[in-house]
């Protein structure tokens, strides 16, 4: 544009030193060629003008565009990486809660596996209390003592399995079930548990 002006004023110039000599030459002065070639500037500066409030309009509504498009594609990328976040974290923690359950019935499985799946917890402290430390609190009648760990020893060594189906069946002068005839085999095995676990 800078070039256009220049270009516009150095015809001007050109013109009117044209109109100069011609007049020298004549003695008469020609002020229409002056006032021609000052129109013909007016007019190229008024188009230059015109051209540069269109180009920066242009290039303003380029720039809004342009800005507008960014915002939209970060927002864009903003929600998809919340989404991503917050189904990578549902994943995990199903993830984690399954390697949990499967984590606690390998612990259950292995310690059935042994013989000791639990300590009897409160039923079997309950139901030794009820019905079985009458005879092994003492050692009555050669009822292993409880926390007796030499007269448990040998009977641990034998498994869950056939304690509770001594302690359910009757054995040597045990009745069966013991002394809690009404307790079922869920009852009689947290209460071998339970005896088991104080005489390890």
């Amino acid at each position: 544009m800078n070039k256009i002006l220049f270009l516009a004023i150095i015809a001007a110039f050109l013109v009117a030193g044209c109109g100069d000599k011609d007049d020298a030459a004549s003695g008469t002065t020609e002020p229409s060629m002056l006032e021609k070639a000052k129109e013909s500037t007016k007019g190229a500066m008024s188009d230059i003008k015109g051209a540069t409030g269109e180009a920066m309009d242009k290039a303003g509504e380029m720039a809004s565009d342009t800005a507008s498009a960014v915002g939209d594609a970060a927002s864009n990328a903003k929600d998809a990486a919340s989404k991503m976040a917050s189904e990578t974290k549902t994943a995990v923690t199903a993830a984690a809660s399954t390697a949990m359950d499967k984590a606690s019935d390998m612990a259950s499985d292995a310690a059935e596996a042994v013989g000791m799946s639990s300590d009897g917890g409160a039923l079997g402290k309950k139901v030794y209390q009820n019905s079985c430390q009458s005879c092994h609190a003492m050692g009555v009648a050669g009822a292993p003592k409880q926390g007796d760990k030499a007269a448990w020893a040998p009977r641990i060594a034998t498994g869950m399995d056939a304690l509770v189906a001594s302690a359910i069946n009757g054995k040597n002068i045990m009745p069966p079930r013991g002394a809690c005839a009404s307790c079922s085999d869920d009852d009689i095995k947290a209460a071998v548990q339970y005896m088991v676990s104080q005489s390890r």
